[in-house]
């Protein structure tokens, strides 16, 4: 989880889940982003849609099943609701 300082007063925790693409499913992709504000409130819990075929859900770390991806959004839709213009990744 990565902390963020949006402003002075407004601190959010960022969460994502990946799934595998790729060839053996070696690559990472974005499967679903939580964002919650300082006081835990959820303010942002979105599938993404994937552009790739997944080729490894990773459920048993992400949580992520197949029937969960069928109505994600899109990244650049995701980026609006999250009202974010910069994102921190972590391993």
């Amino acid at each position: 989880m990565v902390l963020i300082v949006i402003s002075a007063k407004k601190y959010v925790a960022i969460d994502c889940e990946m799934v595998g693409v790729g060839i053996n499913g070696a690559e990472s992709s974005l499967a679903r982003m939580s964002v919650v504000n300082y006081y835990g409130v959820v303010e942002l819990d979105e599938f993404v849609h994937q552009k790739e075929h997944v080729v490894d859900f990773r459920t048993k770390w992400s949580g992520v099943r197949a029937r969960d991806m069928v109505k994600g959004a899109f990244f650049i839709r995701l980026i609006s609701l999250a009202n974010l213009t910069e994102f921190c990744n972590h391993s």
